[in-house]
């Protein structure tokens, strides 16, 4: 996890930069703009049609001084073609957490009941936003094939709601570090071996519908020595109704080190699953079994958020 600054003060500044007035004649000292690339995915209500998930781009303009966001979009793709979305005003909370000596902001919103889409856009109900900068990633090993993770922004979003009562859409990122405890037992009735050091990053080609995962400090007993990183590769992704399931079989991982994988025989993945947990698909449970031995469970989280 990294330290980040308030991603609110640095929008304010960028836009202030740019004149005296925002769109629609805003005072631009009371506002701020940003814009969160994510993945939609949607599912459709009558769950009869096929799950969609595509690239999307949301617009957020805070007013700072009323606490009201607007959430907008011209890119809720299905059927072939985009669609927009735009809410009207809505309450926010901001509040600054600290977590593991690290101090982020986490901001909070959601619709009333009813419709929350402004005049004249397909229906929004059910919404519920958040946005925080107490997120993991990997800053220390680097993975050439993967490429670094995105970590230019200064916060993940993550939207949900119910799309012109076709879609429930909620979003998500392709590239992504779960921590978590993860329990590891040998044997039926063993005492399992705890550890909180684990980071899985999960990475995937939506549109091919395959996965890959670095281990990050991989240890399978107390005895063993820790792993810096393990690379599997070739996991298969299916949609589901409220995310994703990765699973792999027989994965033979490669130990990173000095940017390359070499490949580590000695410990075959037998199975590997990963499945989302939470609504917001922001938690996720990780399940493996190694040479047919070890059996590692991890139920982790990508991003920080307070539990009211």
């Amino acid at each position: 996890m990294k330290k980040i600054f308030g991603f609110l003060g640095l929008a304010a500044l960028t836009v202030s930069l740019t004149g005296c007035l925002g769109k629609d004649g805003d005072d631009v000292q009371n506002v701020s703009t940003v814009t969160r690339a994510v993945l939609n995915h949607l599912s459709p209500v009558d769950g009869e049609d096929e799950i969609v998930v595509s690239r999307g781009e949301y617009t957020l303009r805070f007013d700072n001084v009323s606490n009201l966001v607007v959430v907008s979009s011209g890119t809720i793709r299905y059927k072939n073609a985009d669609h927009s979305m735009r809410t009207g005003d809505l309450s926010f909370s901001a509040a600054m957490y600290n977590l593991g000596g690290y101090a982020g902001q986490v901001f909070q919103w959601r619709g009333g009941e009813g419709n929350n889409a402004a005049a004249g856009y397909p229906t929004v109900t059910g919404l519920r936003g958040k946005m925080s900068d107490l997120y993991y990633f990997d800053n220390v090993l680097q993975i050439p094939e993967l490429g670094p993770m995105n970590t230019n922004v200064l916060s993940r979003l993550n939207l949900s709601y119910t799309y012109d009562n076709l879609y429930n859409v909620t979003t998500f990122y392709p590239d992504m570090m779960f921590a978590g405890e993860t329990s590891t037992t040998v044997s039926e009735g063993a005492d399992p071996y705890k550890s909180s050091t684990p980071r899985y990053r999960v990475v995937i080609n939506w549109e091919e519908k395959t996965a890959s995962m670095v281990i990050y400090n991989a240890k399978f007993n107390p005895q063993m020595p820790e792993m810096t990183a393990l690379l599997l590769k070739g996991l298969s992704v299916e949609w589901t109704p409220t995310g994703y399931i990765i699973t792999g079989e027989n994965i033979v991982a490669g130990q990173v080190e000095n940017g390359q994988a070499t490949p580590v025989p000695a410990f075959p993945f037998t199975s590997i699953k990963v499945e989302t947990t939470s609504a917001d698909m922001t938690q996720a449970k990780i399940d493996y079994v190694v040479g047919g031995r070890f059996h590692g469970v991890c139920n982790g989280a990508y991003v920080w958020y307070p539990s009211n």
